[in-house]
């Protein structure tokens, strides 16, 4: 379940890794199939044991699943991401508090932990026959407005959950986007001893 046949055919390992990290892509083609209540609790629970920079555990998460709600969310998605993120059943806003309840002064890591609490999500999604897409191509200003999200917190991504729909269903453009994407080779970001280019 962790690898469907579009990743066995388009991902190579080069060293030995779960198949949870290769199964693990960002497809567009969702089913509109809902997720019961204790799936989407399951996936936010992930989020909420992420690890973050002196425990500040700054996301906060809103997330819907009514049509009702995921039409508002898709108000806040550029054109691009609208069409298809609409149809996942369950959909993820995380925003950042942005000063630290420890030091007093600004959370400068609070990107990165957003980052670990959205990979969190995409592996627990994964782990239950999910497929997850993480957006940046948002409007800020309307996702503050509408979700109204306080002073002092900054949006950071939003999230689409659900199972794979038919590609077949996504514009032409899209389509042929929807595989598997590649990394780069170890060798060219992983250094030993100092940085090379």
């Amino acid at each position: 379940m962790l690898m469907d046949s579009d990743a066995k055919e388009h991902r190579k390992k080069e060293h030995e890794v779960d198949d949870l990290f290769i199964g693990r892509w960002s497809p567009r083609a969702f089913s509109e199939e809902k997720l019961d209540r204790k799936t989407v609790m399951r996936v936010l629970e992930a989020a909420r044991w992420a690890p973050s920079s002196y425990n500040e555990q700054p996301w906060r998460m809103v997330f819907a699943t009514s049509e009702k709600d995921r039409k508002t969310f898709a108000e806040c998605l550029m054109e691009g991401n609208r069409g298809w993120a609409s149809k996942a059943p369950l959909l993820i806003f995380i925003a950042a508090k942005k000063m630290s309840d420890v030091t007093g002064g600004p959370n400068d890591k609070y990107k990165f932990d957003c980052g670990a609490a959205a990979l969190s999500i995409d592996l627990q999604a994964r782990m239950l026959g999910l497929y997850t897409h993480s957006m940046g191509g948002f409007d800020a200003k309307t996702a503050v407005k509408l979700l109204e999200i306080p002073d002092g917190f900054e949006p950071v991504v939003f999230v689409a959950v659900g199972k794979r729909g038919n590609k077949k269903d996504l514009p032409q453009m899209l389509l042929e986007r929807e595989t598997p994407s590649q990394r780069k080779k170890l060798e060219d970001i992983a250094f030993e001893g100092k940085f090379r280019q």
